[in-house]
């Protein structure tokens, strides 16, 4: 019996495989306890076991846990010590680009979602009144200003039209954020609110289009319909060979009483389906009522007293972009195709080509004070804007109130002079224009001094 209590000890003893004086594995001592191993050596205690074998597994775990708490610490450390490395190497980069003042403004305004927002409203406002595209979008940005820049030579290379471009940019961004044209933040967000607004615009005009251009919903929202059914009014030609093209400026839809050619007198003022090109403008800066309110010939507004776009970026006439881009988008809502891009997918037009013939023109008829260019705009100014006094042909006016007011000048101008009073009177005259006095008069003329 003994002898099988000896045997049952030891067998309780041999149950602990990392013990320092188990005969089977006598190099245990000295290997590393993991936490799979404890967790085995916890799972193995049982009532037989020795004081000692306890001893053994509680040191065991004990150990295991002092193991893994210093491996938590060095993990917090390398973490602390990685992030310190990466706050050097960002301020290593931003001394790079500038002086220390800089730096902070840059930093800060690249966290800051408002300077964003701002940029990005401004590129929603770029877009209507300037420019539809950009040439050479994330460039543009990073060039600087070439002071031999010749605006008369705009179109004439691609490096001319960023240059154009960018002064544009200039003219509707701040100053206060020139510094940060440069940035990637600016640039994005200031396209990021171009490419919003371009798409926002599509949707409009395709959606609400039915009332612009004097058709049905289901003739904007198939592609084929449009197709058949627009495509001679965008300018759609059948070439000899059997092939069709689409002329930029041969277009019904552009001019007013089109004669089947382009005519310099009549182009951009075409009023057939309901003035598309004004009342695509209308649309887009004060909502679809307002083209609800020009077909019944009143003036452009919106339904309500609302904050509409012209009155939020503060427009107060018509820019040769704006009448650029509603010329290729009141093309565009009739053609074939599917999505506003630079190249339509279906037609095969080139709208930004497009965009850049349509804005040429304006802008060399304005700088050469061309007669017709001028009368595009005082006549677009006179639907969208007609109290401006800040247009580009000048300010409008009233022939009609003109007129009256003149006639009405003329007949005061003729009015007897009233300083010149007859004889005996000379002491009203003293007392008050017209020979009245101070305490009237009776009704047979004579004064009421005693009152």
């Amino acid at each position: 019996m003994e002898g099988n209590s000896e045997r049952e000890r030891g067998g309780d003893d041999s149950e602990v495989s990392d013990s320092p004086d188990s005969n089977e594995h006598p190099s245990s001592a000295q290997k590393p306890i993991s936490n799979t191993e404890s967790d085995s050596d916890l799972s193995q205690i049982s009532l037989r076991m020795s004081p000692a074998s306890l001893y053994k597994v509680e040191t065991a775990a004990r150990n295991a846990q002092i193991a893994a708490n210093a491996a938590k610490e060095e993990a917090k450390t390398m973490r602390r010590k990685y992030d310190d490395a990466m706050n050097e190497v960002h301020q290593d980069e931003s001394v790079e680009r500038g002086s220390k003042k800089e730096k902070k403004t840059k930093s800060s305004r690249d966290d800051d979602t408002h300077h964003e927002q701002v940029i990005k409203g401004l590129g929603h406002q770029f877009e209507i009144t300037h420019a539809l595209w950009l040439h050479e979008p994330t460039k543009t940005f990073q060039t600087t200003i070439d002071d031999e820049y010749d605006k008369l030579d705009r179109f004439g290379s691609t490096a001319a039209k960023v240059q154009g471009q960018l002064r544009d940019i200039l003219d509707i961004v701040p100053a206060t954020y020139h510094g940060d044209l440069p940035n990637h933040w600016l640039g994005r967000s200031f396209r990021d609110g171009m490419q919003e607004q371009r798409s926002n615009t599509a949707t409009r005009l395709r959606s609400r289009g039915a009332t612009i251009f004097n058709c049905t919903e289901e003739d904007l929202r198939i592609s084929r319909k449009r197709c058949a059914k627009f495509s001679e009014d965008i300018g759609r030609v059948e070439n000899a060979n059997g092939t069709s093209t689409y002329h930029p400026w041969n277009v019904s839809v552009l001019h007013r009483n089109y004669k089947g050619r382009f005519d310099i007198q009549t182009v951009f003022l075409n009023p057939i389906l309901q003035k598309p090109t004004k009342q695509t403008m209308s649309c887009i800066i004060r909502g679809p009522a307002s083209v609800i309110a020009m077909n019944e010939g009143e003036s452009s507004r919106a339904a309500r007293n609302n904050e509409t776009m012209d009155l939020t970026w503060g427009l107060n006439h018509t820019t040769p972009g704006m009448v650029a881009a509603s010329a290729v988008l009141a093309r565009w809502a009739l053609s074939p195709d599917e999505c506003l891009k630079e190249k339509g997918n279906e037609s095969g037009i080139r709208w930004h080509d497009d965009f850049d013939n349509y804005l040429e023109y304006l802008l060399s008829g304005l700088q050469k004070q061309k007669k017709s260019v001028l009368n595009i705009f005082r006549e677009w100014d006179q639907v969208l804007f007609p109290n401006t006094s800040h247009g580009l042909a000048g300010q409008l006016s009233n022939t009609d109130r003109d007129q009256l007011m003149q006639s009405v000048m003329a007949a005061l101008n003729h009015d007897e002079d009233g300083y010149e009073q007859p004889e005996g009177h000379n002491s009203h005259s003293e007392r008050g224009s017209g020979g009245l006095n101070e305490g009237g008069n009776s009704e047979d003329g004579s004064d009421n001094f005693e009152e």
